[in-house]
């Protein structure tokens, strides 16, 4: 092969991949980033921010092995810790909610999972769609007087839930829309386990 042909092949080549690598640094003009939250979890200080002593206890040894597994660099194990440790205090504000529930009287009906989300969406709960409106603390006069009066109650017993929902839920012929306030409480920042908390039609 003639060497000078071979020179402008290469050259063509470091060419072609210093524009790929400069693309890839760079964010395309038609693709959009969105950030993966980060599963948060919220104890309090000491052994005030737990409800259950056996649950604090646990979170204690999982929490111990979590730091050794790291120290060791074993990697794999010290997710699954941490994963342990996020499932317990998860497990122990469910506790603290079906407890302040009895307490006060208040409803708190499992819904099972749904998404955690900070803007207005639809969510399909069995291909049926609901339309989610997360509630912010001046949001409440979009509450009925008895289901304001709810948050106003729950909120009385500190941080419960992660977010309050108002959803629209699918309305079936012949019967009026039906409105209902959810409780999410969130083990991950993404998904998280709802609960009614009241419900009424209009």
């Amino acid at each position: 092969m003639n060497p000078s042909v071979l020179g402008v092949d290469v050259a063509i080549a470091r060419d072609l991949w210093g524009h790929v690598q400069r693309q890839l640094m760079e964010t395309p003009p038609n693709v959009r980033l969105v950030s993966v939250p980060q599963p948060t979890v919220h104890v309090g200080e000491g052994d005030s921010g737990w409800h259950l002593d056996k649950l604090r206890n646990r979170a204690a040894e999982l929490f111990d092995a979590w730091v050794d597994a790291v120290d060791a660099g074993k990697t794999r194990k010290a997710d699954r810790l941490r994963q342990a440790w996020v499932h317990t205090a998860h497990l122990d504000r469910l506790a603290y909610a079906r407890e302040t529930a009895r307490e006060r009287g208040l409803r708190l009906d499992p819904m099972g999972r749904g998404p955690l989300v900070d803007v207005p969406t639809v969510h399909y709960r069995d291909r049926l769609p609901w339309a989610l409106t997360p509630l912010g603390h001046y949001d409440f006069d979009k509450l009925p007087t008895r289901a304001a009066s709810v948050v106003e109650t729950w909120n009385g017993s500190g941080w419960v839930f992660d977010r309050l929902y108002l959803a629209d839920e699918p309305v079936c012929s012949g019967h009026f829309p039906v409105h209902s306030l959810i409780g999410a409480v969130s083990p991950d920042g993404r998904s998280a386990e709802w609960f009614t908390l009241d419900r009424w039609a209009s």
